[in-house]
């Protein structure tokens, strides 16, 4: 049986460095980055509970897709 992780490191390995950057620029892609994390911290601390969850979410697939698609370090 295989490790977890093995799938993730093969599918990574296939994404061009800095993928992301690439396809939409470095700098739209702060502007939406930095956009979508103040959005996500502010509905984290607001007092709904589905808009904390909501931002909870939102913070880490920003997190995730910014790992995985525009990671500058080759695997």
């Amino acid at each position: 049986m295989r490790a977890p992780f093995q799938e993730s490191v093969t599918a990574g390995a296939g994404l061009p460095v800095s993928a992301l950057s690439g396809a939409v620029g470095s700098g739209p892609l702060i502007a939406c980055a930095s956009i979508g994390m103040g959005v996500a911290l502010c509905c984290a601390s607001a007092g709904s509970p589905g808009l904390r969850v909501f931002g909870g979410v939102l913070g880490g697939a920003l997190a995730l897709v910014l790992v995985v698609f525009n990671g500058t370090a080759p695997l």
